[in-house]
């Protein structure tokens, strides 16, 4: 599909922060969840690469996030043995957004940074259509806190 120019410039304007990834540092804080580029590895300047440790492999994603904490209804402490996850719900349009990631992103990683760092990187291998994502470990009580709030601060605006 392909969206007039000042349609595609608009995400650049209104998510300025997620361009200065694409020139030098990743964006502060928060939640992002990218989906990897198909097809071959080929940086331009509105893709980067990133590197994943478990598998260790070479990916592409788009610098603009597909999903952040503005889409966040709420987050919940998940104890998974003695890691910490979270259970994250979307509000209706990140659950939209979630589910047609999840539906056209089938085979390709899902990346999801959480202040700054990658928390989780799942194959997508089925939709996710109820709202809800589990990210079972790699997150820290600080972690939790501090997207927790941002949650309440931008549902307060």
């Amino acid at each position: 599909m392909t969206f007039p120019l000042f349609l595609r410039a608009f995400p650049l304007i209104f998510l300025g922060g997620s361009l200065l990834w694409a020139g030098s540092s990743k964006p502060s804080g928060g939640l992002r969840i990218h989906l990897q580029i198909a097809g071959e590895i080929q940086t331009t300047s509105q893709s980067a690469t990133v590197v994943l440790e478990d598998p260790e492999e070479v990916i592409t994603v788009s610098v603009i996030p597909n999903l952040s904490e503005t889409h966040v209804a709420s987050v919940e402490p998940l104890q998974n043995g003695e890691s910490m996850g979270m259970i994250v719900t979307f509000n209706q349009l990140g659950k939209t957004l979630l589910n047609n990631l999840t539906l056209e992103g089938q085979g390709r990683v899902m990346v999801i940074y959480l202040n700054d760092r990658i928390v989780y990187s799942p194959i997508i291998d089925s939709v996710i259509g109820n709202g809800v994502l589990v990210i079972p470990s790699g997150v820290t009580p600080k972690d939790l806190e501090m997207l927790q709030s941002l949650v309440k601060k931008l549902k307060s605006r």
